[in-house]
């Protein structure tokens, strides 16, 4: 069992808890369950969503996966021990509720429980996905910014070589006069991790990611003065499906019925919804939007193979996409990343000596029916590495 001290400086208070890890070590050696200290290095991060998927990742290549809330209710001691003995780190994400930003006990409860889930289940630190947008130079702005700080020096001064991250928007700008503060956030983290999908228009089928929104993604944030090193760009491992009409003699896909729920070109929106289970594109996603969907990779391959599609290449977003045709007679467009597409955006990430880059997520390949493709892509997360320092 782990004794833990926390003392947390929350607001000028002191906060002082003992906590019991309630789990015993299940590696061996115990040391295992230590948070991996490794110090600063090349980041290639994963997240995952899907159980068991662990077991065909490339772990040459990892170094953090992140786990989403169905991994974290009951994280698989295997895994846990395979990742440690290997120095890959396992973060938690989690979201804090708004209203601790304004409210000192809720932090304190907060933290405290997060703390102690980490210790309980033996990981190496949080990834922060609140996804909250505040008036610009507002007071709950700096306090959202305060609130984060303090959670990183707790975890720092607890969890020795942990990690606290944080979610942002591809590219640092600000929606309707409110901003995340990503740069400010950048400065008290350990870095964060921009997602750059979902990156797709309204009127015609476009890139999940272009390859110019990556660039410029990366540029906003130089230029707005963060550290290279305080960067890690997350990538897409899924694409959407377009119901639409391509004019006679064209390739292009009008999206059939513009839909005002279709998405829309910014920084700021949610996660789209994916299917529990794996290659299939989840029927509720249809209703979001009835004219596109998310498609994963794994599901992409199964298309392009079993319906004879060929594949194309878009030399605007540098991203491929195809055409079918549904029994229904309706013309589709999918737009998607794959081995390609993803090693030119890897190697302008680290030509720029980015921290590193990340996928959205590593389980949505199908490692047993494309294990080619799979392994493609895993490789072309490293490309441009070795232009690092």
């Amino acid at each position: 069992m782990i004794k833990i001290i926390v003392l947390v400086l929350i607001s000028g208070l002191t906060l002082v808890t003992g906590l019991q890890s309630t789990k015993a070590c299940p590696c061996q050696p115990e040391s295992l369950c230590r948070p991996v200290n490794v110090g600063n290095r090349p980041e290639v991060i994963g997240f995952t969503v899907y159980q068991n998927a662990w077991l065909h990742y490339n772990w040459t290549y990892l170094t953090t996966l992140v786990l989403d809330e169905v991994q974290l209710k009951n994280v698989d001691p295997h895994l846990l021990c395979y990742a440690h003995a290997r120095n890959v780190r396992l973060l938690a994400l989690v979201q804090f509720p708004e209203a601790a930003i304004e409210n000192e006990t809720l932090q304190q409860s907060w933290t405290v429980e997060t703390i102690q889930m980490v210790a309980d289940k033996h990981l190496d630190g949080i990834n922060i996905d609140t996804e909250k947008y505040y008036p610009i130079n507002s007071l709950k702005a700096k306090k959202h910014v305060d609130f984060i700080n303090r959670t990183t020096i707790a975890f720092h001064a607890i969890f020795p070589g942990s990690l606290v991250t944080y979610d942002a928007g591809y590219i640092d700008n600000c929606e309707q006069n409110s901003c995340s503060d990503s740069i400010t956030i950048a400065s008290v983290v350990d870095f964060i991790m921009t997602m750059n999908y979902d990156e797709n228009g309204r009127k015609y089928a476009y890139s999940n990611s272009p390859y110019y929104n990556t660039v410029k993604g990366i540029k906003s944030y130089l230029n707005a003065g963060i550290n290279p090193q305080k960067l890690v760009v997350i990538q897409p491992w899924y694409g959407y499906d377009y119901k639409c009409i391509i004019p006679p003699g064209a390739d292009y896909c009008i999206i059939k019925e513009d839909s005002a729920l279709a998405s829309t070109n910014n920084a700021t929106k949610p996660k789209r919804r994916i299917s529990k289970f794996p290659f299939i594109i989840p029927s509720d996603d249809w209703k979001v939007d009835p004219n596109q969907a998310s498609i994963t990779y794994g599901a992409i391959c199964n298309r392009l193979r079993n319906h004879n599609n060929t594949r194309k290449w878009n030399p605007v977003t540098k991203t491929p996409y195809f055409n079918y045709k549904r029994n229904t007679g309706e013309i589709h467009q999918v737009c998607y990343d794959d081995a390609e597409s993803m090693r030119l955006k890897s190697d302008y990430i680290f030509s720029m000596k980015i921290r590193g880059i990340g996928v959205w997520t590593v389980d949505f390949t199908d490692y047993t029916n494309f294990p080619k493709e799979s392994a493609a892509l895993w490789q072309s997360l490293t490309f441009g590495l070795e232009k690092m320092p």
